[in-house]
C-alpha cells in the first residue's frame, strides 16, 4: 500500500504526503487504535469479537486504576500523611 509506514512512530497513520489537506491525521483502514502489532507471547485473540472484549476489559482496568490513584492523592491532603505512610503506619 502506498503511503503505509512500517516504523513504530507511524503505525496506523497514512503518510502525510498522501492525505488531503482537510483530513489531517488520517488513519489507515486496517488499523485499530492501540494495536501496533507487538504480541511476542501471542496473547492477542485472533477472533475480532474476543479482541474487542479484551480491549474493553483493559480500558475498564485502566479507568479503575486511575480512580484508585485519585483516591490515594485525595487522601494525602485530607490527613496530611504521604501515600506510602499509610502502608507502614499500622
Amino acid at each position: 500500500m502506498q503511503g503505509e509506514t512500517r516504523c513504530c512512530s507511524g503505525v496506523g497513520w497514512v503518510d502525510p504526503s498522501d492525505v488531503p489537506v482537510p483530513q489531517p491525521g488520517l488513519l489507515l483502514d486496517h488499523y485499530s487504535p492501540g494495536d501496533i502489532g507487538f504480541d511476542p507471547i501471542g496473547l492477542k485473540p485472533s477472533d475480532p469479537e474476543e479482541y474487542n472484549i479484551m480491549v474493553t476489559k483493559e480500558l475498564q482496568n485502566g479507568r479503575l486504576a486511575m480512580l484508585a490513584a485519585a483516591g490515594f492523592m485525595a487522601q494525602e491532603p485530607a490527613d496530611g500523611k504521604r501515600m506510602l505512610e499509610h502502608l507502614f503506619s499500622n
